[in-house]
């Protein structure tokens, strides 16, 4: 429920449309693994992943490239991960 509640929040609440974005997921624990997957499968055209630890930005970003479908990879070339400090 929480890529559901996700996106359908970013849609009704604030106006926004996800694909072809440019969107920032602050963090890398579950909520932001659900984030990331809602934006993803909306298409959004960059995620960026900001966390301070580095490790865990990048299991999300290797597990997202394990999954399989068009829309999922051709998102997934433009993933960049950060080290907020």
């Amino acid at each position: 429920t929480d890529v559901y509640g996700f996106a359908a929040s970013l849609k009704k609440d604030a106006g926004f449309r996800i694909q072809g974005s440019r969107c920032v997921v602050l963090g890398a624990g579950g909520a932001a693994r659900a984030a990331v997957w809602a934006l993803v499968s909306h298409r959004a055209a960059e995620v960026t992943i900001v966390n301070r630890t580095l490790s865990k930005a990048r299991t999300i970003q290797s597990d997202f490239f394990g999954q399989k479908g068009k829309t999922l990879l051709s998102c997934l070339l433009n993933v960049h991960i950060s080290l907020l400090r």
